[in-house]
């Protein structure tokens, strides 16, 4: 996934904020062009956004394309920073400003493109992931969107902890307890004291509440899904309901 940006140290004192994103037709066409040439052979296309910040508004002049992720001798961190140098020999905007990745009916966001995007904010403050959606605007809807992660989304996300730990401790007390039971039956059929549950579980630590990070991507992707679905739908709708009442003033016609 593109967590390969170029790295640029980070002004702790200037105020970063982007209130909207600006795109330059040239890097809307090679986005476009690149995102629809991949997802003919069923691929992701990803690539890198060149740009300025002006004021609160981040322009996007330029971009390229990432190698592909099959080339092992392609070295992409020394091919981005080539392409750049070279651009800015020749006078073009060579800021590094995010990243761009294709999309197909709104199934871009995973946890793959959240933890590229807080690679991308924690290192180059301003950068933003555009997501190019190839089916929808192929249907007659050019969908471009640009996304930013909050500071509270970078926040939560420092504060999770999303190894696998907590259930090898749920697994490993489990055995703990399913062996407890099996002793505490041996000693009652002797006649003993058995051993409380609680002996075991407080060796344990206490559970972690759930992490909400895998739930809250879940539930934005049904939410997308949904508002494809609905878009889509209300047109053919529309488009059955006109000829529907065509046809029927078709029919009355002739009854006539």
């Amino acid at each position: 996934m593109a967590n390969r940006g170029g790295r640029h140290a980070r002004t702790e004192d200037s105020d970063n904020t982007i209130n909207y994103v600006q795109c330059d037709g040239l890097a809307v066409m090679k986005m476009v062009k690149h995102c629809h040439e991949e997802s003919s052979n069923m691929d992701l296309a990803q690539g890198a956004l060149l740009g300025l910040v002006v004021d609160k508004c981040l322009e996007i002049t330029n971009c390229f394309p990432f190698p592909k992720s099959g080339d092992e001798t392609m070295d992409e961190e020394m091919y981005q920073l080539t392409v750049m140098r070279r651009l800015r020999r020749v006078n073009v905007d060579h800021l590094h400003v995010g990243w761009y990745q294709s999309s197909d009916v709104g199934n871009s966001l995973s946890l793959a493109l959240l933890e590229s995007q807080y690679h991308y904010q924690t290192s180059i403050e301003e950068s933003v992931v555009v997501v190019y959606d190839t089916q929808k605007s192929a249907r007659g809807f050019l969908c471009l969107k640009a996304y930013r992660l909050t500071p509270q989304a970078i926040q939560m996300y420092k504060d999770g902890d999303f190894t696998p730990e907590a259930f090898r401790t749920l697994k490993d007390k489990n055995r703990a307890l399913a062996k407890l039971a099996a002793e505490n039956a041996v000693r009652t059929s002797k006649g003993e004291p058995t051993v409380a549950e609680e002996e075991v579980i407080k060796q344990f630590r206490p559970m972690p509440v759930p992490a909400r990070l895998t739930a809250t991507i879940t539930s934005g992707q049904i939410n997308t899904h949904s508002q494809h679905i609905a878009q889509f739908c209300s047109q053919s709708l529309a488009k059955l309901f006109i000829t529907e009442s065509l046809q029927n003033a078709k029919e009355a016609k002739e009854i006539k």
